[in-house]
């Protein structure tokens, strides 16, 4: 039986020194200030400026990851467009000890539900940890989505379901399945609107963890208005999201630099 994945799941940004290296007490301080309510930790997801890290600065970020968790499992994401890199990464976390792995939906729909499942039928085939899916979103009629992701979603070890697509209906009716896999929010001003979700993994969890643990718990029009009052402070709704978050963190002290992975080096 799958352990179902519920709770909050940090989706972690990456923090980085001066040279591009990760910084190994930032990514400690950073860990140990979300231990109280995070349920896992989701490092280089796009949060982490997954698809824009080096494979140096990939691996060094799972590694020290896993390192520092103490307990909390660990589901690196794999933003890659080849099979080979994806095995080969999911070999490297293998190594490291990792919980699981973070994998992204193919587009759904058509023909290429039938593609998607085949490719990820084909990943758990292969993988020796089980996964977490990250479901960005896909055009199309609502109903067909969920029957696609509920298929997906009863694949042996898939553990959850990270649902991004702007479409809360999507989370209620996949709620409403009794999937064995988890199924989380993952859009911040969408929470109060996808009731029942089994978690959330949004980014503002790396700032204010403990709002995130108490509106996941205890869903209200106050809460998503005080989520929200921080979401606009930190510009989370801004292209480069992860810079703001970044930004703030290194005046806490957490972070040593702010540095995104564009911008360090440079």
């Amino acid at each position: 039986m799958n352990n179902r994945i519920e709770g909050i799941m940090a989706p972690l940004v990456t923090p980085l020194r001066e040279d591009g290296s990760v910084c190994e007490d930032s990514v400690r301080r950073l860990i140990d200030s979300l231990r109280g309510d995070a349920t896992a930790l989701l490092p280089t997801l796009s949060s982490g400026e997954g698809g824009q890290l080096s494979r140096i600065q990939w691996e060094e970020m799972v590694r020290y990851t896993v390192h520092h968790a103490e307990g909390l499992p660990v589901y690196p994401g794999a933003i890659v467009l080849s099979d080979d890199e994806l095995f080969s990464r999911i070999e490297f976390a293998t190594q490291e000890g990792a919980a699981g792995m973070t994998v992204v939906i193919p587009p759904l729909g058509g023909d290429a539900t039938a593609s998607a499942q085949a490719h990820l039928e084909l990943v758990l085939e292969r993988s020796p940890l089980p996964l977490f899916l990250y479901h960005l979103g896909t055009e199309g009629d609502a109903e067909m989505l969920v029957d696609a992701l509920s298929t997906i979603g009863r694949l042996p070890r898939v553990l959850g379901l990270k649902e991004s697509s702007r479409r809360p209906e999507i989370v209620q009716a996949l709620n409403a399945r009794g999937l064995p896999c988890g199924i989380l929010q993952g859009w911040e001003d969408l929470l109060w609107k996808a009731p029942g979700a089994h978690g959330l993994a949004v980014a503002l969890a790396n700032l204010e963890i403990g709002v995130c643990a108490e509106m996941w718990r205890s869903p209200t029009p106050a809460g998503q208005s005080r989520i929200m009052t921080y979401c606009n402070r930190y510009g989370l709704f801004d292209d480069d999201w992860y810079a703001g978050i970044k930004a703030e963190l290194y005046r806490r002290g957490v972070l040593s630099t702010p540095l995104t992975a564009t911008t360090a080096c440079a």
